[in-house]
């Protein structure tokens, strides 16, 4: 027996970011309502319009997801993959420790220096076993 029932829409724009964002991390309601610390219930019923997004779940949203008010209320926000394993990345970074993430920066330092360095000289050779730079 097939369901009746119908899908809704977001019906706010809050709405339909609060969507957007939770199926571009790939979590489900009850992810989502997990991590930000509510009821699967409250983001159920918020994701269909039957409640308006409370100020402190929308504080929850951006304290958890690193994500601003403007993304939350502006009509053309979009929560693209890369822009959500970027901030994933960022998140990881933030849990590393004092020294771990000053060697992440250190890494990144380097990384980015040698960059500069291949945009002014031109490519760099590769070197090591099997690659041959002629």
């Amino acid at each position: 027996m097939k369901s009746t029932r119908k899908q809704s829409k977001p019906v706010s724009v809050v709405a339909a970011n609060l969507v957007a964002l939770r199926k571009a991390r790939g979590w489900t309601q009850q992810q989502f309502a997990d991590r930000i610390g509510t009821d699967l219930s409250k983001i159920a019923r918020t994701e269909v319009g039957i409640l308006k997004a409370s100020i402190e779940l929308v504080e929850q949203v951006i304290e958890t997801c690193h994500v601003t008010a403007d993304d939350l209320f502006r009509k053309t926000a979009s929560f693209t993959p890369k822009q959500v394993e970027t901030q994933q990345l960022l998140d990881d970074i933030r849990a590393l420790n004092d020294k771990q993430r000053a060697a992440v920066r250190s890494l990144v330092t380097a990384l980015l220096n040698k960059q500069f360095v291949k945009v002014i000289s031109g490519p760099m050779p590769v070197e090591g076993p099997g690659i041959d730079n002629a």
